[in-house]
């Protein structure tokens, strides 16, 4: 059913992203390359959805890729505040459902302002619109999955890490619109590459 592929475009997207950043399970283990195409199964899931939709599917995509990367959050709450497993874990879940606010906002922002504007100008705008604006208890964004990359990272200087973001987003819409056999985004993605390195 459409729902089923709705979930797997969710789940992939969700999976890869939080994998694209350091975990204690494989410190040495560096994918921060998976980002730069991680958000292609959802973007491609919300072409032609409402609003509503997207918030719904951005958001359910915020909550894996939030549970993923801050797993380690149960077990700071049982260590450090001497508190049972069930308690560590809705701490996370919480934690999960706030910080995943950010890709339903994304999302509803990229089905609303898409058919006018394009993927290409929507999809980073609206992520770096969210990630800047949405509270969160971490002070962390996407772009921070690029520090190894320390060419892309250099934009961070003078721009902030808000424009690394921006830089990722705005590859997966030119991936995700040559799907569409629109080719014109990966011109313009390249060039922004150029111009960073």
């Amino acid at each position: 059913s459409s729902k089923k592929i709705g979930w797997v475009c969710a789940v992939l997207t969700g999976v890869m992203t939080f994998m694209a950043f350091p975990t204690d399970l494989s410190p040495q283990i560096s994918l921060w390359w998976l980002i730069w195409f991680s958000h292609i199964p959802i973007l491609w899931w919300l072409k032609d959805k409402s609003p509503q939709s997207g918030f719904k599917w951005g958001y359910l995509t915020g909550i894996i890729i939030n549970t993923g990367g801050y797993y380690w959050i149960a077990e700071l709450i049982q260590t450090f505040g001497h508190l049972p497993i069930y308690v560590a874990l809705l701490g996370l879940v919480l934690h999960s459902l706030l910080v995943g606010l950010i890709w339903g906002v994304w999302g509803a922002l990229v089905c609303a302002l898409s058919p006018r504007w394009g993927r290409l100008m929507v999809v980073p705008i609206a992520m770096m619109a969210a990630e800047y604006t949405l509270p969160r208890i971490f002070d962390a964004h996407m772009g921070d999955s690029q520090y190894p990359f320390v060419m892309i990272m250099q934009v961070a200087d003078l721009l902030g890490v808000t424009a690394v973001t921006g830089l990722i987003y705005l590859v997966n819409a030119a991936f995700t619109d040559a799907l569409d056999r629109d080719y014109r985004g990966l011109k313009v993605a390249l060039v922004f590459m150029v111009c960073t390195l």
